[in-house]
């Protein structure tokens, strides 16, 4: 809570030195004017501390944008930061001229202490908005501001970028909000294999990557070629909260242990190995190789061979080691997992102590580099663990697991993020046999990398269904043909709705969409589909009927999306046990289902519906709109008959790979892919309702 004090301390502060404030004059139903402060009234008063910068804003040509009305964050430095920056900028002698420099270098100057909230539909952002790692509106060079809470810090509360102490805080003025700074904010022009390369910490992954190819793998920033359409598919102009992508741009993510930990590292892998802790890439190769050889001994199908010598072949030991470190799309500490919607991160919600329990988790997988071996991160960043944060919070600051190191974190670049990690990663046995041997829920978002690194996905908007059209070819991991105006894919920003993240991934019209999704571990699994139907019945549902593929098998009849879970049947019952506790609004809430007084926890409905082929939603997550719109504080997504979870039948793996998931549209209309859930089958007699 210190920068929340701080925030205060300083907003106080701020306030003092701020001239003329926020007076409003109504002007209608519709409108407000203003004729309160400016940002650059604010400057303007203040040229003693600020006439530097305020120099370099008229050079660029950006002062008119602190005299517009808007919603812009600007991290002003102050004059004192500003000759420091020309002198670091200058030959050694003599500082830099900022005279001399060209309008692209200047306004990237200018740009980058500045968060335009208005047009990207977010806010401008004070320091109570602030959290551990990324502001989640880019500034205007499209790059990520990074907050860091500096650890017994005497008098500094906010870290920018690593260098900039925010020495005043909080200025708000009619058109956003001023933050005054001690250093210029500048962004690394590296490409992710070179800050890894030059960080200074990562030297044996340096090297690591070179000898592996690994780095050349990682070179790309923009795809030049892409061209984003101008019109949605109705033809109708396209707006700020409803568009394609901007660009597609390529990013991925480092998780890396420095060299210092790696020196000092022991274990039962670098006793086999016989090394002295991962002193060399040598030392490292020979620690994998341990490794990989204990899973394919106990009969892992990793897709490692010891015999490939070649340190470029995706099937080496350090080569798959080292590719395990590596996301395939730009992820800040602040975006692994997503707690939006889950029961226990709302205050509001009554039954966490029903639900809560040991066995529900905040979790989420990530695909890697390496072939065959996905990530699992839990809620608070940790990583790799069969023990649960959220039934045991201490695990958060617990050097006994894997997380990230917050202030060796969140290095950026041009096309990913570095990030520092307190242990050492594997994918070894305990991750494969136990880790990820238990319910595999992904939401099918997560395998398509594109959507993170281009923010599409983005939680910076809720509510305000951000809408990002997905154009044909976008998409590595996704095959479907647009055809306009009626086929097409829209995903929507997290909103109220009860869906897992909160967020939608829609098709419309008679489409045909391939998800390739994976990799998942070889077993035996059930695989189930979740989904929404739009519309309270057949008649007025949007939705269309859908036949689904797995790797091609047809996967019983055709699903009509159209129908909720009380037409039909299905025979979805209320769960009696809130029918018992909320009385009307329990029965309200399914829009009138039946319920068995003699079933209180559904057990038994669930058993029925599974003959069906049939499941219940979770009850780990929870849409607002209930909470909002009608006052109830206790309906989670599995007591929506709208919401639903298909079996596709029991599959059989024998390798870690990637499958495809397929959608046929047999009768046009709408179709939200959630999420697609791997279970093994020995899990599912006792499985939870979570």
């Amino acid at each position: 809570m210190k920068h929340h004090l701080l925030s205060a301390i300083f907003c106080l502060g701020f306030s003092l030195l701020a001239v003329g404030c926020f007076d409003s004059d109504d002007v209608g139903d519709s409108y407000t004017t203003f004729t309160g402060e400016k940002i650059a009234d604010f400057l303007n008063a203040h040229q003693a501390e600020y006439s530097e910068f305020i120099h370099v804003l008229e050079k660029a040509e950006a002062w008119p944008l602190m005299e517009s009305y808007g919603k812009y964050t600007l991290f002003v430095p102050t004059n004192e930061a500003m000759r420091a920056y020309y002198m670091k900028k200058g030959d050694g002698v003599n500082p830099m001229n900022v005279d001399t420099l060209n309008a692209k270098d200047l306004r990237k100057l200018v740009f980058y202490h500045i968060i335009d909230g208005e047009t990207n539909a977010a806010k401008a952002y004070t320091t109570f908005d602030f959290e551990e790692g990324a502001i989640p509106t880019k500034n205007m060079v499209g790059r990520y501001i990074i907050v860091h809470f500096p650890e017994n810090a005497a008098s500094t509360a906010w870290l920018i970028n690593e260098e900039a102490n925010i020495i005043e805080a909080n200025g708000e003025m009619i058109n956003g909000v001023v933050h005054v700074i001690d250093h210029v904010i500048e962004g690394n022009n590296d490409l992710l294999p070179n800050l890894i390369k030059t960080n200074g910490q990562y030297d044996i992954y340096g090297e690591a990557i070179a000898a592996t190819g690994l780095d050349a793998k990682m070179m790309l920033i923009e795809d030049e070629s892409y061209v984003a359409p101008t019109t949605l598919p109705d033809g109708s102009a396209i707006t700020t909260r409803a568009h394609y992508p901007e660009e597609r741009k390529y990013g991925w993510t480092a998780l890396l242990e420095p060299d210092e930990l790696l020196a000092g590292w022991k274990d039962k892998y670098t006793q086999a190995a016989g090394i002295d802790g991962i002193k060399s890439v040598d030392d490292m190769e020979a620690y994998a190789r341990a490794i990989y050889k204990e899973m394919i001994d106990n009969g892992s199908a990793v897709p490692v061979d010891l015999t490939v010598a070649d340190r470029r072949d995706p099937r080496n030991a350090l080569n798959h080691f080292v590719a395990y470190h590596f996301l395939q799309a730009a992820v800040r500490t602040d975006n692994f997992v997503t707690t939006y919607g889950y029961v226990s991160e709302y205050d509001w919600f009554e039954r966490k102590a029903e639900i809560c329990d040991e066995n529900y988790r905040i979790e989420q997988y990530w695909p890697t580099m390496a072939p065959g071996a996905l990530i699992q991160c839990q809620k608070y960043n940790i990583i790799n663990t069969t023990d649960n944060p959220c039934w045991l919070p201490g695990m958060a600051n617990s050097q006994s697991y894997i997380h990230f190191v917050a202030a060796s974190s969140n290095k950026d670049c041009q096309n990913g993020f570095l990030h520092q990690l307190n242990r050492v990663m594997a994918y070894n046995s305990y991750v494969e046999n136990e880790v990820l041997h238990r319910r595999l829920r992904m939401e099918l978002r997560t395998f398509l990398p594109e959507l993170v690194t281009n923010d599409v996905v983005a939680y910076s908007n809720k509510y305000n269904q951000w809408h990002r059209y997905i154009p044909t070819g976008y998409c590595k991991n996704l095959t479907f043909e647009e055809q306009r105006p009626s086929i097409y894919m829209v995903y929507f920003a997290a909103n109220v709705h009860h869906y897992l993240y909160g967020d939608e991934l829609n098709a419309m019209g008679f489409f045909d969409v391939t998800f390739r999704i994976g990799p998942i571990p070889a077993g035996k699994y059930e695989i189930r589909f979740g989904y929404h139907v739009y519309g309270t019945a057949k008649s007025n549902s949007e939705a269309g009927v859908t036949q689904i593929y797995f790797d091609g098998t047809p996967c019983g009849i055709p699903l009509d999306m159209r129908a909720n879970a009380l037409e039909g049947d299905i025979g979805w019952q209320q769960d009696y046990n809130i029918i018992e506790t909320y009385g009307a609004a329990g029965v309200q809430l399914a829009r009138d289902a039946s319920y068995s007084e003699d079933d209180p926890y559904g057990y038994e409905n669930d058993k029925s519906l599974r003959n069906r082929n049939f499941m219940k939603a979770p009850d780990s997550y929870v849409g607002t709109n209930w909470h909002n719109d009608y006052g109830t504080y206790f309906g989670t997504a599995r007591n929506s008959s709208a919401d639903l979870r298909y079996i596709l039948g029991t599959f059989s793996f024998t390798g870690n790979d990637e499958h495809d998931l397929r959608f046929v549209q047999m009768l046009a209309g709408k179709g939200l892919f959630d999420y697609i859930e791997f279970i093994p089958t020995d899990l599912i007699e006792d499985e939870d309702q979570h």
